[in-house]
């Protein structure tokens, strides 16, 4: 990534705001390559990290769906 931004730290929302602020920089004409780059790089991490923990949050509502339903 183009910051050192730990991305356990931050909240889903936060990411999702990140990588709506790059699309629209990435939707200009006149963002240098190595900015592009550095910004898709980025892009790219937080979008992993968000799917990881939609993942994870899929996994935790089954598991109290689990809990919840009658035997």
């Amino acid at each position: 990534m183009s910051k050192n931004i730990s991305l356990g730290k931050k909240s889903y929302e936060e990411m999702l705001t990140r990588v709506d602020e790059i699309i629209i920089k990435l939707s200009g004409n006149d963002i240098p390559l190595d900015r592009l780059v550095s910004e898709v790089g980025e892009a790219h991490e937080l979008i992993k990290e968000m799917g990881k923990r939609l993942d994870e949050t899929k996994l935790k509502i089954n598991d109290l769906n689990g809990e919840i339903s009658p035997a």
